[in-house]
């Protein structure tokens, strides 16, 4: 049975031309691929399609061990082409977003790169859905940085291994941003329009809590979540509960990623493999469907 927590998605401000989705004229040639938990929409090739809901599938597994949560079904609408995904995102800036039709949490991303690089994205939307499920209330920061966390997900055999360091994030760890700014309660990335820049900081904050020292920061954190879900503003529960501010806190993190020799202390992850979801189905979408589930989501952020 699934957690009775309520899903809340992050609904993007955006104004979207409905005239512009109604001129596509080309939604004959979207097919559907799905399995039991996963529904992909997409004009992309089959055979990407099919790599794509084989990758998702195993990593749901990672996702709902670990978080010990069960997701609903959600839809996939992967745009063949980034022009056409272009004329329904929100802004230019945004790599892919979550949005709910007919209520159902659906992840709307384009095909991206000469093989199919949507996986990350599509990763991180997952995680951010599926915490949405865990009836413990977490701050935006850490939700995202879990999400960073779990997209970079490696696979050894039946183990799964998440927190890896990240020298693509380390590199950014210190540009435009202070800490202290982004773990409060009330900084929201899009208003201050930064785009993709704040995703470093997410995840060291959050890769260096859940790895370093053998755990001794997650009783930390339990500290810090139970004061947040009292009430207590986010920087001050921080502070109460590490000892230090996030600024100096990641600053410690930092100058320990930056050394080639160190070496974090992964969350690894047995699964069984045996109960993962083979099974997938190709079929032709009703007359219009693509159309309505597009006409639906240009509705939905336009109401926004």
């Amino acid at each position: 049975m699934y957690k009775t927590s309520t899903l809340v998605l992050t609904l993007i401000i955006a104004s979207v031309s409905v005239s512009a989705i109604q001129a596509k004229d080309n939604w004959d040639k979207w097919r559907i691929m799905e399995n039991d938990h996963f529904r992909i929409y997409s004009d992309e090739k089959e055979k990407k399609v099919r790599a794509l809901l084989e990758d998702i599938e195993k990593f749901r597994l990672v996702v709902e061990k670990a978080l010990n949560v069960e997701v609903p079904k959600i839809n996939v609408l992967l745009f063949n082409s980034s022009r056409d995904y272009k004329k329904i995102a929100p802004t230019g800036k945004i790599a892919g977003f979550v949005q709910s039709i007919d209520g159902v949490a659906t992840i709307v991303i384009p095909s991206i790169g000469r093989g199919l690089k949507s996986e990350a994205i599509i990763k991180h939307e997952y995680a951010r859905i599926a915490q949405a499920y865990d009836s413990r209330k977490t701050p935006s920061w850490f939700r995202e940085g879990m999400a960073e966390m779990f997209a970079n997900v490696n696979y050894y055999g039946e183990y799964a291994v998440i927190g890896s360091v990240q020298r693509s994030h380390t590199r950014y760890a210190y540009r435009r941003l202070n800490y202290n700014h982004i773990i409060s309660n009330d900084f929201d990335t899009l208003e201050n329009q930064l785009g993709a820049d704040p995703y470093a900081q997410y995840w060291l904050l959050t890769n260096y809590i859940m790895t370093h020292d053998d755990g001794v920061y997650r009783d930390k954190l339990s500290k810090y979540l139970r004061q947040f879900q009292s009430g207590v503003e986010s920087k001050i529960a921080f502070k109460s509960a590490f000892g230090v501010d996030a600024n100096s806190f990641a600053r410690q993190a930092t100058n320990l990623y930056r050394k080639p020799i160190y070496r974090n202390q992964p969350l690894i992850y047995k699964m069984d493999l045996t109960i993962m979801e083979s099974e997938s189905t190709l079929k032709t979408p009703m007359p219009n469907r693509v159309a309505n589930i597009m006409n639906a989501l240009s509705k939905s952020l336009e109401d926004w």
